[in-house]
């Protein structure tokens, strides 16, 4: 991949960096409006690079947690 533009569709907006180059991202595309994906800048052509995390914002926020030591 050259660049980030490679691997994040038209029609998905980032909202939020998880790791430096990797991306969540919610989805505006038709099939699947409101999907947030994880998507890794360093698969190469024979891994995954988009992973569906939640079907919805509401859902990823809610299993969210802090972990207490």
């Amino acid at each position: 991949m050259k660049s980030n533009n490679d691997i994040i569709g038209e029609k998905e907006f980032v909202c939020a960096e998880a790791a430096p180059g990797d991306f969540l991202v919610i989805s505006f595309d038709e099939k699947d409006y409101g999907k947030i994906y994880f998507i890794s800048h360093d698969a190469n052509e024979k891994e995954e690079y988009k992973y569906l995390v939640a079907n919805t914002m509401e859902s990823l926020i809610k299993t969210m947690y802090i972990k207490e030591s």
